[in-house]
């Protein structure tokens, strides 16, 4: 959550913050190219994104499988 605000704050620095979803990606894009601050925190934002999204995909794969165990230890 910190490094989202620290990428926030870069960004309303740069008057980019309060673009919609497609032109803020765009903007902040643009602005990263000359901005090496903005650069950094886009780094460190995607890092743990991605982090956030395996161990959800690992969660919801470990639902999927241990409901599948359970199912096939019902006596239907």
């Amino acid at each position: 959550m910190e490094v989202a605000r620290e990428r926030h704050k870069v960004e309303r620095g740069l008057g980019i913050g309060d673009v919609g979803s497609l032109d803020g990606m765009r903007s902040n894009a643009q602005a990263a190219a000359t901005c090496a601050a903005l650069a950094a925190a886009n780094g460190r934002f995607w890092t743990v994104h991605a982090v956030s999204v395996l161990a959800t995909v690992a969660s919801a794969t470990g639902l999927a499988v241990h409901s599948w165990y359970l199912a096939g230890k019902l006596a239907l």
